[in-house]
């Protein structure tokens, strides 16, 4: 895990805009801001971050994007999610950082192929104190891949999308609430476990007895399978879950799950549950369900998730200065006559001769 942070601050040049600002729709997240306006870019470190809006800004745009899941040997991994929106803030707010990391790459053990690991949330949200701040919007990450060819994750969540069950080996895609686990083999009935549930919105995702699920907002991630610890509740600091067999598959920061061979949920807004196991010999291995996403802004937008395979998650930030008018000008000091003796004098002195000049004379 890296403890590096990286924050670069710029001015965007202001490029044609169609109703406000332009946001950038390609795999690699990019706001444009207009000229007027400071970006700060906040990149995956593996611990909560902060942000004190500065003096003389009302309105921020604002950009998360979730980590992509885990892939494995032997198949593809779900997209992090992408959300953004415009928000009224005031100097001196606290915003609390959440960016989150790429769930492991699954390894092979003992001929079977270990699933990736669920991606980790980014979450902007308001307040001094994480456990009790507002979330502004929260990106799901994407489910880990399973341990087996087709068993592909879900995507992080579009906000007010539905997930849908599925006894497919894919995970399905986060909508506001977590996806669904995809299924050990393709009859879970017979030779595999069925997929586990995503959460609701909120909450963390069901696990299974083959992975840990993605955490929620509120709740942890769902750990049953005896090797693994819970993913942690974004609010409660969001950390990944911890694998305690295959060490290379563990879950993101920012609340994804850890697998024990197949996919491990996406955290989000709702976690994403855990994908199912196979039979005694698990050629078959579920892929996990993608993190749901929040969006509370004004004029909100939800591209469609574009965060890779085994990428980190990332937060941008567009803020304004707003000009203070200037200062009226003083009023106009009315001219007060100054007493001069002198002047006083020469004009008793004036008057004199004046009247003398003037006065008749006698004869």
């Amino acid at each position: 895990m890296s403890s590096h942070r990286t924050m670069t601050l710029h001015k965007k040049s202001l490029l044609p805009l169609i109703m406000g600002l332009s946001f950038s729709a390609s795999s690699v997240a990019q706001i444009t801001c207009p000229a007027d306006f400071t970006q700060v870019d906040f990149s995956f470190t593996g611990t909560v971050d902060t942000f004190v809006i500065p003096a003389d800004t009302d309105t921020i745009f604002a950009r998360a994007s979730g980590a992509g899941g885990g892939s494995s040997p032997n198949a593809a991994v779900g997209m992090g999610g992408v959300v953004e929106g415009t928000f009224s803030v005031t100097a001196g707010d606290t915003l609390q950082i959440i960016v989150g990391g790429a769930g492991s790459q699954g390894s092979s053990n003992d001929g079977d192929a270990a699933g990736g690991g669920g991606g980790g949330a980014s979450m902007i949200a308001l307040g001094t104190d994480l456990a009790s701040a507002n979330a502004l919007l929260i990106a799901g990450g994407g489910g880990g891949a399973g341990g087996a060819a087709g068993a592909t994750g879900g995507d992080g969540g579009i906000p007010g999308e539905q997930t849908v069950l599925s006894n497919t080996v894919a995970g399905t895609a986060g909508g506001s609430a977590g996806g669904n686990g995809g299924a050990g083999d393709l009859d879970p009935m017979v030779d595999g476990e069925a997929g586990a549930a995503g959460g609701a919105e909120g909450e963390g995702g069901f696990g299974t007895l083959c992975a840990s699920a993605g955490a929620g907002l509120n709740s942890d991630g769902e750990a049953v399978d005896g090797n693994s610890t819970p993913a942690v509740a974004l609010l409660n600091g969001a950390d990944g879950s911890s694998n305690f067999l295959f060490i290379n598959s563990q879950g993101g920061f920012g609340g994804g799950g850890a697998p024990t061979g197949c996919g491990g949920g996406g955290g989000g807004f709702a976690g994403g549950g855990a994908g199912g196991a196979g039979d005694l010999l698990p050629d078959t291995l579920g892929g996990a369900g993608g993190g749901g996403s929040l969006n509370m802004g004004m004029n909100p937008n939800n591209p469609s998730p574009s965060i890779s395979a085994d990428s980190d998650g990332l937060v941008e930030l567009c803020y304004n200065t707003v000009q203070a008018p200037p200062p009226p000008p003083p009023p106009t000091a009315l001219a007060v006559p100054t007493f001069n003796p002198a002047g006083l004098v020469l004009l008793v002195l004036a008057l004199m001769g004046v009247t003398a000049w003037r006065w008749p004379k006698a004869d």
